[in-house]
C-alpha cells in the first residue's frame, strides 16, 4: 500500500470474502498509516499490510486481527454499466 496517495480513491474490504467494497478518499497518509476522514475520527489502515488500525476495537497487524482492509485502489471513474448517468 506505499503507492497510496493523499488525494486517492481506495476499496475498503469487510472481512476475508471478497463482496461489495466502500469507496473511501485518502485525505493523509505517513510512514506507518494511510488515513481516510481526519485523524482521530476516520479510518486508519496500516501503509505496509491495508490492515485497518483501530486501538480501541484492538484491531491491526499489532493485535494479530482486523475487521476490514484496503484491497487497492477504486477506479477513477465506474465503469459504464455501473455509471448512473449511462443511458441518461
Amino acid at each position: 500500500m506505499r503507492h497510496i496517495n493523499v488525494g486517492d480513491k481506495v476499496k475498503r474490504q469487510f472481512g476475508p470474502t471478497p463482496g461489495p467494497n466502500m469507496v473511501l478518499q485518502v485525505t493523509d497518509v505517513d510512514d506507518e498509516l494511510i488515513y481516510c476522514g481526519a485523524k482521530g475520527t476516520g479510518w486508519s489502515f496500516d501503509r505496509a499490510t491495508g490492515a485497518e488500525v483501530d486501538h480501541g476495537l484492538r484491531w491491526g497487524p499489532m493485535y494479530g486481527v482486523t475487521g476490514t482492509f484496503l484491497v487497492g485502489l477504486a477506479e477513477k471513474d465506474p465503469p459504464a454499466s455501473e455509471d448512473p448517468r449511462a443511458g441518461a
